[in-house]
């Protein structure tokens, strides 16, 4: 647990602190927000939600890279697993934290949305609730996608392409989902079926992707 509490922070100091890397997710963020959101403007949908969902997806999977690309190539991943840690709990705890960072991001946007939209504390609350699971599943899918292409050139495009399909299904549910019950076409009680369906599946899915990862960096 030591360890695991260690390499968290580590991973938290980098981003904040010596790399900064969280102000080029945080930027990205904003920027593929605000492009959703002027996209919708035109077409007369506004769904924040649903929109921030999207972006969430999208920042995970363009700045998967963060996760494993610079341990790997200036070997410093190579000397965490020698040094004894474990590898899921190496891996575990680098997909945490890389969570971490993009949910503040969402965490922030939601806070806007209080601000500047006629949407309840108790929905945002809900909705927020929701998007825990869902976004954990999108974090692991990427972070696997992007043990897979480590070693790939192009690796961001690549994991583009096979990020894609295996998020979709999962995006098409959760957007139906979030899209429903933000604008209060659903039910509180049929939500809360969702919200479990969700944990269920973050239980299946977000395991499985981790092992897929330790399982695939530990032959690098």
């Amino acid at each position: 647990m030591k360890a695991w509490l260690l390499i968290v922070g580590r991973e938290l100091h980098l981003a904040l602190f010596k790399q900064g890397y969280f102000y080029n997710i945080l930027s990205l963020f904003f920027l593929i927000s605000f492009t959703l959101y002027i996209s919708s403007v035109f077409n007369n949908k506004i769904d924040m939600p649903v929109l921030l969902l999207l972006s969430y997806t999208i920042t995970a999977i363009f700045s998967s890279s963060y996760i494993f690309y610079d341990d790997f190539h200036d070997s410093s991943l190579v000397q965490m697993l020698i040094s004894g840690i474990s590898t899921m709990t190496l891996i575990t705890a680098k997909i945490v934290s890389y969570w971490i960072m993009l949910t503040v991001t969402v965490a922030i946007n939601i806070l806007y949305c209080i601000i500047s939209y006629d949407i309840s504390a108790k929905h945002i609350y809900l909705i927020f609730l929701f998007f825990i699971p869902l976004s954990l599943m999108v974090t692991s899918i990427t972070a696997f996608v992007s043990a897979l292409t480590i070693n790939l050139k192009k690796a961001d495009l690549i994991s583009f392409l096979i990020a894609v399909p295996l998020l979709s299904m999962l995006l098409l549910y959760g957007s139906s989902v979030l899209n429903n019950f933000a604008l209060f076409n659903d039910s509180q009680k049929n939500f809360m079926t969702d919200l479990q369906i969700i944990f269920a599946l973050s239980l299946i899915i977000t395991p499985i992707s981790i092992y897929a990862c330790s399982y695939i960096i530990s032959k690098i």
